[in-house]
């Protein structure tokens, strides 16, 4: 039996493994403390920060339940598992597994790791989730994939902090829709990084006249750019493609 395997029998004999962390799917008594909350949020602090970290408690019940030594165990053993599996896995141009070896070891560093575009890209891909990445003090919120035109259906819904130090659960999980509450963030004045669309200017254009939509500068008073017809082709082909998934995720 190998130590992994070993440490998830301990936990399940464990008759307290269910009550080292409160459930923020529910309402708690200590629930009103603004803490724990953030916008239509419950805020789960991760003893461990990371990317890895943050989505083995969104998708492994005993890893969520593990006291803190044991989820440093988990974690090690997890870390070679997913050393072996990039090398097996991640195939092609797109991925620098060399690097991506590198970043994921650095995940029990001491100092809190770094959040990384490519390790994230990395461990959705591994892991089969999707996630918002959150950055608060910049109002932006960030996509992986990056890109949401190529999400697929079934999959986990993540949602973070941009350091990876917070998951954040949805309080009404039956009622929340991600649509919505990205278009409400954009209506705050929030920067969703939505994908670019392909193409020349002209066929841009062309392509933002056949959507019906509207052209205008990122930041008002500016000409509109190139980038501008991108980026609203973009938003629009990226919110159609989540409007299809919505039937069969919780989006």
């Amino acid at each position: 039996m190998s130590s992994l395997q070993q440490i998830y029998t301990w936990i399940q004999k464990n008759p307290h493994n269910q009550h080292h962390l409160p459930n923020f799917s529910s309402k708690q008594a200590n629930d009103d403390e603004p803490e724990l909350q953030w916008d239509c949020f419950w805020k789960r602090v991760l003893e461990l920060p990371g990317c890895l970290s943050g989505i083995l408690m969104a998708t492994n019940p005993l890893f969520r339940s593990a006291p803190l030594n044991s989820k440093k165990q988990i974690l090690r053993e997890t870390i070679l598992e997913i050393e072996e599996r990039i090398h097996k896995e991640l195939v092609g141009r797109k991925w620098s597994r060399r690097k991506l070896v590198e970043l994921v070891s650095a995940e029990l560093a001491e100092k809190p790791p770094e959040m990384n575009p490519a390790l994230e890209e990395a461990l959705c891909e591994l892991y089969q989730v999707q996630k918002l990445s959150i950055h608060t003090a910049q109002k932006r919120i960030l996509f992986f994939p990056e890109d949401p035109r190529v999400w697929k259906s079934g999959r986990p819904l993540i949602f973070s902090d941009v350091e990876n130090l917070v998951n954040y659960e949805p309080r009404d999980s039956d009622g929340f829709s991600m649509l919505k509450w990205l278009q409400d963030k954009e209506d705050q004045g929030w920067t969703v990084e939505w994908p670019m669309a392909e193409g020349k200017l002209e066929e841009l254009k062309q392509s933002l006249e056949r959507k019906g939509l509207t052209s205008r500068p990122r930041i008002p008073g500016e000409k509109v750019k190139k980038d501008d017809y991108a980026r609203i082709i973009g938003r629009s082909e990226a919110i159609s493609c989540l409007s299809n998934l919505r039937e069969e995720t919780d989006l």
